[in-house]
């Protein structure tokens, strides 16, 4: 099934995914043969697309569907290396959040072996620092089973 313009159901989506165009997203997400994992011609998702462009209320909605937080890009970066690069801060820090809740790894590391830390644009201000520690703190709970890093109770 195709629009009026031709477009695919994908096609759609990653449009939808790169406008932060919510009504569409809508309209296309239970399109028969939608896949939210597909790629555009530059082997991009529709998450890559929706952080690429800080489509943030897209990106809410597609969240909820079984999209694949940890994919990667044909560099190998994942949605979170793509996260920490997103130029507004506080736009940068409400995305790497949301796919944190998601359950994107911290510790995927892309083809020149960096993880999304440790590209952090801005990485040496205030906003940079709160990130890396989330990121970091991300890292400690998969590491602990998913356990909280910090146990602030005083019983021993």
């Amino acid at each position: 099934m195709s629009d009026a313009d031709g477009a695919s159901p994908n096609e759609q989506l990653l449009h939808a995914c790169t406008t932060d165009a919510v009504a569409l997203f809508e309209a296309c997400i239970s399109l028969p043969g939608l896949d939210v994992n597909c790629r555009n011609g530059l082997g991009l998702t529709p998450l890559h697309l929706a952080i690429q462009n800080a489509s943030t209320q897209v990106l809410e909605v597609l969240l909820e569907e079984e999209v694949d937080v940890d994919i990667k890009t044909r560099q190998g970066d994942t949605p979170l290396h793509l996260a920490v690069r997103v130029e507004e801060e506080e736009v940068r820090e409400w995305i790497v959040q949301q796919l944190l809740e998601a359950g994107a790894d911290p510790r995927e590391r892309n083809k020149n072996k960096d993880r999304p830390q440790e590209v952090i644009v801005n990485a040496g201000s205030e906003a940079g620092q709160r990130l890396r520690s989330m990121l970091r703190e991300a890292e400690g709970r998969i590491a602990l089973g998913g356990a909280d890093v910090a146990d602030d109770s005083d019983d021993e």
